[in-house]
């Protein structure tokens, strides 16, 4: 068995794996960020809206629904935890929480899972 003497030649990515584009956002509605949590995923737009999908078990992705859904407008950032994330308005200085909130991590002014988007109040 010789291998040393055969020469192997790779193929392309693209013709290994090609991709495939998906329009889950609308036309001209590009995503400017991902963010990924246990069973989450967040995508946020270059318009600034805010999409998730995943596993919806303790409010973690902000709504109830199986399909990626738009759950905040005019977003500047988020971030996820494991359980939880939060979302960013710059423009209205507006911090948003959501997600498995049991020892208050999401939101200390909220007891118990957050499964909707709600603005933080005040910080402790």
């Amino acid at each position: 068995m010789e291998v040393a003497d055969r020469q192997f030649q790779s193929e392309p990515f693209e013709k290994i794996c090609p991709l495939v584009q998906v329009d889950l956002f609308g036309q001209n509605n590009k995503a400017s960020s991902v963010q990924c949590g246990e069973n989450s995923t967040f995508v946020l737009t270059e318009s600034g809206q805010l999409y998730s999908f995943g596993k919806t078990l303790g409010g973690r992705i902000g709504h109830k629904k199986l399909l990626p859904t738009k759950i905040l407008d005019n977003v500047d950032s988020v971030t996820t935890g494991a359980r939880h994330s939060f979302a960013f308005n710059k423009q209205q200085n507006k911090l948003y929480s959501w997600g498995f909130n049991l020892y208050g991590q999401a939101n200390p002014s909220i007891s118990g899972d957050i499964t909707t988007p709600q603005i933080i109040q005040q910080l402790p």
